[in-house]
């Protein structure tokens, strides 16, 4: 490293030391940067996963048949989605056996009642009928 082989010598290399630490800063600040782009774009992600798979998301409607409070379930008839859960007219989609939620109140609930459910759609299996209900509401 001296001045004939065309390179400068190690001192006049480390002539400037500050443009490491400049450079250095630059892509620590960079890199905090993108780190918090990144962070703000999951939590905002997440955010409407959690929102189309609440409660609220899925209501059916039917009417109460059967009660196994042994097995924690109601068998519901005549189920359609409500309203606001789907699109065009409402089909009949036949008797469900449904998971009830851990506190509900079977006696209230005796075979005629119409009730309103918030379903959890991870668990509405159509091939066997069987859904778990997050919700259970009397109809008005």
């Amino acid at each position: 490293m001296t001045a004939r082989g065309g390179r400068g010598t190690m001192q006049e290399d480390m002539k400037n030391p500050n443009i490491f630490l400049l450079v250095s800063v630059a892509l620590i600040l960079l890199a905090m940067g993108v780190l918090t782009i990144l962070n703000k774009t999951k939590s905002s992600s997440t955010d409407v996963r959690a929102r189309a798979s609440s409660a609220q998301t899925l209501k059916v409607i039917g009417t109460v048949i059967g009660i196994n409070e042994a097995n924690g379930t109601v068998d519901v008839a005549n189920v359609v989605f409500a309203e606001k859960s789907r699109s065009g007219e409402a089909q009949n989609l036949g008797a469900w056996r449904v998971t009830a939620p851990f506190e509900f109140n079977f006696a209230l609930y005796p075979e005629g009642t119409s009730v309103t459910m918030g379903v959890d759609p991870k668990t509405f299996q159509v091939t066997s009928h069987t859904m778990t209900a997050l919700t259970i509401d009397q109809s008005k």
